[in-house]
């Protein structure tokens, strides 16, 4: 399970550094936006099944969980710093308000309420 895991994080480094060419229009942009975002999504779900999973944590000793933890945070860190310089930086271009999608409008025929 690791190895796969590890060859497929490399093809997709390797991935996002092809999209990493110059001159691309706005489109190809957005795209490698959501490779990234998808790359990140993908490691911290790794790391939520690792830590979630007690018996594998266990095999660690307390200076290497000590290891990960600090080497997480400063990555989060990082992470979380360029959010919030982004976000400020472009906050004028947010919406002020979080819009939902549009409701189905309740009719007669829609079940309403709890049925025992």
């Amino acid at each position: 399970m690791s190895e796969r895991w590890i060859n497929q994080s490399r093809d997709l480094l390797k991935r996002m550094d092809a999209q990493a060419i110059k001159n691309k229009d706005r489109l190809e942009v957005i795209n490698s936006i959501n490779l990234a975002i998808g790359a990140i999504e993908r490691s911290i779900q790794g790391w939520l099944s690792w830590s979630a999973n007690l018996q594998l944590m266990s095999r660690f000793s307390l200076e290497e969980l000590e290891d990960m933890e600090v080497g997480l945070r400063d990555q989060v860190r990082r992470f979380i710093e360029y959010d919030i310089a982004i976000t400020e930086k472009h906050q004028n271009k947010m919406p002020t308000q979080v819009l939902s999608p549009p409701q189905k409008p309740q009719t007669d025929s829609d079940p309403q309420g709890i049925y025992v």
